[in-house]
């Protein structure tokens, strides 16, 4: 009875594990603002596919400068905290500055996608609306022609 258990168990922990493998590697290969817009555009004729895609690109490289500064603080504040004496003020203003950056990316991006839906029709807009829906900070911030590897690190110190 006991070896029953213990069978059951293992087999279903390695079905887990599979489960998790399969889906790692099945996941769809394309993410960022190109794979999620340009599957919802595709019904649009290509010259109003090329307006929201001209759009995106912009949206995409006027937050590259300001993506590199949040990775930047964020690295900052992952040092503050093993630094000694810890400075919690220190700390916490440098927090405070990686929302700052976020938070002027969202408006860079606001304004970019306010600008491109004034040039949209009613459907357009719908299929835009359904498009950033699903679409994440880091989908305008990478296409998938990217390196997902340029993403933000936190850089540790190396062991001696």
């Amino acid at each position: 009875m006991k070896r029953r258990i213990l069978l059951t168990v293992s087999l279903l922990l390695n079905l887990l594990f599979a489960g998790g493998l399969a889906g790692y590697f099945l996941r769809p290969t394309l993410s960022g603002w190109d794979a999620v817009v340009g599957k919802a555009i595709k019904p649009l004729p290509p010259e109003r596919q090329q307006i929201i895609t001209v759009a995106f690109e912009n949206i995409h490289q006027s937050i590259q400068n300001l993506y590199q500064e949040s990775c930047t603080a964020r690295d900052d504040a992952a040092k503050l905290l093993s630094a000694q004496p810890f400075d919690k003020s220190a700390y916490l203003a440098k927090i405070e500055r990686v929302q700052e950056i976020r938070r002027q990316m969202g408006m860079k991006i606001g304004d970019e996608l306010g600008d491109l839906t004034a040039r949209l029709t009613p459907p357009e807009r719908d299929l835009l609306a359904d498009a950033t829906r699903r679409m994440t900070m880091r989908d305008y911030v990478f296409n998938s022609a990217d390196d997902k590897k340029k993403s933000c690190e936190i850089k540790t110190p190396a062991s001696n």
